[in-house]
């Protein structure tokens, strides 16, 4: 019954995906635009910016917003801050592979 047992399985992995990408995504386009380190405000705010990350269910890719904090003088992504990942708003992500090893993505500084 290995077959049989074996699509169901995949669907239902398919599915908490879809699920955790869609909260995932909910929580990053209802972050406010501050800054997560010093509270401020931000400006010169774009969006679309995608990151693709892995989780236990499989990777998923979330659109965020960009935006500058005039305090800190740092390009920020708020919606990292609030989904609890690195910030990434001047570097591409380093992603792990399967295997734990890591593996860099085109690293390089956005202007």
């Amino acid at each position: 019954m290995g077959h049989l047992e074996t699509q169901p399985q995949h669907d239902i992995q398919a599915l908490l995906q879809e699920t955790l990408r869609r909260a995932a995504q909910a929580k990053a386009d209802a972050t406010p635009p501050h800054c997560p380190v010093c509270g401020q405000p931000l400006s010169r705010c774009s969006s679309g910016h995608a990151r693709t990350f892995q989780t236990r269910f499989g990777d998923i890719t979330l659109a965020r917003t960009r935006c500058y904090c005039q305090r800190c003088r740092q390009w920020r992504i708020p919606a990292d801050a609030a989904l609890g990942l690195d910030d990434t708003a001047g570097y591409s992500p380093r992603r792990a592979s399967p295997d734990g090893a890591g593996r860099q993505q085109a690293a390089h500084r956005r202007r």
